[in-house]
């Protein structure tokens, strides 16, 4: 009876330490997915802006608020922080299927949120034909992620 007591006590200690062994790794498992999923969200949006900055003429930057970059034809496109609702919209020309703008006469600009929980948005000029971002995201878990684009690689198609 004596055996069987300690057994079942040294089962149970043992059961408890695994336990805590794999919810440890289970957390860590998720906060390195939210991270990874942060970081995918920087690189999409790094992309588009990147893409974007490379067909602008010229681009304007309200420090911690917004980004307008102006097209060779006259058409703008301005990527909005907005702080209360913590989002970034991109209003402008409609990107059509193949991933071109459609710069279309008479087409309407759109408007939509392109990414949430964003903590900050700030972009910089060098001067107008280089702009520079930085953009802070966060999620639920408590991940963090802010990435810096390269002013090197963003800039504007033509000279002032």
């Amino acid at each position: 009876m004596v055996e069987l007591l300690i057994t079942s006590v040294i089962m149970g200690v043992i059961f408890a330490t695994g336990s805590n062994v794999m919810v440890s790794q289970i957390r860590v498992s998720a906060q390195q997915e939210s991270l990874r999923r942060l970081q995918d969200h920087w690189g999409r949006i790094n992309h588009l802006l990147d893409s974007e900055i490379t067909e602008s003429a010229s681009a304007a930057a309200v420090p911690g608020t917004s980004l307008t970059l102006t097209l060779a034809g006259g058409q703008t496109i301005t990527y909005a922080y907005d702080g209360g609702t913590r989002t970034l919209t991109r209003t402008g020309p409609p990107i059509n299927d193949n991933g071109t703008l459609n710069l279309t006469g008479g087409t309407a600009n759109v408007s939509s949120v392109l990414l949430t929980n964003v903590d900050a948005f700030t972009p910089t000029l060098t001067n107008s034909r280089e702009p520079a971002y930085t953009l802070a995201l966060s999620d639920r878990l408590g991940a963090s992620f802010t990435g810096l684009s390269s002013s090197t690689r963003s800039r504007t198609s033509s000279y002032p």
